[in-house]
C-alpha cells in the first residue's frame, strides 16, 4: 500500500477496530510489526525506490519470475493479544462502540438482577415523553421520576466538578449493555461515595430519575461496587476438543495464551481425539471466566467450529 494514500495513524486504527484479526496476527503482534520493527517505513524506502527507478536485486528477479532464494523474515502469529480492557478501550476509542466483546459481558447476569430498569428502558421512555402508559407498551414498565431506584451499569466520561459553595461533585454517564444515562452526584453523597467512581468501574447505583425539556438525567444517591459471583459459585466446566493430527505445539501455545487472558474459577478438559476413535482426556492447569463471550469467540476462531462446549 502507498502510504500517500494511507498513512501509519490510519493503519494503526484499523489494527485497533480490528481490520486485520482474519489475517491470524493479533492486534497486538500487528501494532508491534508498526511500532518496533518500522514496517512502514520500509514500505515507504520501496515506494521511493521504486518511483525513482531503483530497483533491488531481489525486484529484478521477481520481475522475472524467478525465485531470488530470499525471503522477507515474515514472523509466524505469536497467539499474544492485548489485554481483553485494552483491547476493549481500543475499540471504543476507534469505532465510537464495541465490537468484539462487551466489557460488562461478565457481568450481565448480575446487572439484571441488581438493577429495578434496563437503561434502554430509561432512554425508551425519555423518548417517548407524551405517552401513556398503554402507548408505551404492556411490557414497558413506567419509570417513576423523583422516586428512588437502583441502577447497575459502569461508570463512563467521568468529570469531577465544584459546586458553588466548593464542594466536590461529579457527572458521569452510567452505561449498561442496552444503553446509557447522564448522571450527576453532588457534594453530599458525594463526600461519602465519591471514592467509589472512576472510569469503568462497575457499580451500583441508589438514585432518582429525572426528565426535563433537556433530556433525562438521574441524581445519584449512593454508589457501591458490583464483584462478581464469588468462589462459592457453581463452576462451569469448559470442554474443548481437537484431533490429534490436528494439534501441534503451536497449537498448544496459542491455547495456554488465549486460556491465561481470561483467568477465573471454571476448569478446563481438553479431549485430544485419536485415529482410532478414542480419546485423551486431560484436565488443563488453567482455570478461566467462562461468562466470557470473548473468551468462547476466540476458542472457536482456534480449534473451529464445534469444538467447545460450557
Amino acid at each position: 500500500v502507498n502510504n500517500a494514500g494511507c498513512n501509519r495513524k490510519t493503519v494503526e486504527s484499523l489494527v485497533k477496530a480490528g481490520a486485520f484479526d482474519s489475517t491470524g496476527y493479533t492486534r497486538r503482534q500487528m501494532m508491534r510489526f508498526l511500532e518496533i520493527d518500522n514496517l512502514m517505513d520500509i514500505a515507504a524506502k520501496r515506494h521511493r525506490d521504486k518511483a525513482d527507478g531503483q530497483v533491488s536485486m531481489f525486484d529484478l528477479f521477481e520481475e522475472h519470475g524467478t525465485d531470488s532464494g530470499f525471503e522477507e523474515d515474515i514472523p509466524e502469529p505469536d497467539g499474544v493479544e492485548w489485554d481483553r480492557r485494552i483491547k476493549l478501550a481500543y475499540e471504543k476509542e476507534i469505532m465510537k462502540f464495541y465490537i468484539s466483546d462487551h466489557p460488562l459481558s461478565p457481568y450481565a447476569t448480575t446487572l439484571k438482577q441488581i438493577s429495578d430498569y434496563s437503561l434502554a428502558v430509561l432512554m425508551r421512555h425519555n423518548d417517548d415523553e407524551d405517552a401513556t402508559d398503554n402507548q408505551i407498551g404492556e411490557q414497558e414498565l413506567i419509570v417513576p421520576e423523583n422516586r428512588s431506584i437502583t441502577l447497575a451499569g459502569m461508570v463512563s466520561n467521568l468529570t469531577p466538578m465544584v459546586s458553588k459553595k466548593g464542594g466536590r461533585m461529579a457527572k458521569f454517564e452510567l452505561e449498561d449493555m442496552e444503553g446509557k444515562i447522564e448522571a450527576i452526584i453532588f457534594p453530599q453523597p458525594f463526600e461519602k461515595c465519591g471514592a467509589q467512581l472512576e472510569d469503568e468501574a462497575i457499580v451500583r447505583v441508589r438514585c432518582r430519575y429525572e426528565r426535563s425539556d433537556r433530556g433525562s438525567q438521574i441524581i445519584v444517591s449512593d454508589i457501591s461496587p458490583i464483584y462478581l459471583e464469588d468462589a462459592k459459585a457453581q463452576h462451569s466446566i469448559v470442554e474443548l476438543k481437537i484431533y490429534s493430527s490436528a494439534f501441534n505445539q503451536l497449537v498448544s501455545n496459542q491455547l495456554t495464551v488465549l486460556l491465561h487472558r481470561y483467568p477465573g474459577s471454571d476448569p478446563v478438559v481438553l479431549n485430544v481425539i485419536k485415529p482410532d476413535g478414542g480419546f485423551l482426556r486431560v484436565e488443563l492447569p488453567s482455570t478461566v471466566d467462562s461468562s466470557s463471550s470473548e473468551l468462547h469467540r476466540e476458542l472457536i476462531a482456534l480449534l473451529g467450529p464445534g469444538t467447545v462446549n460450557i
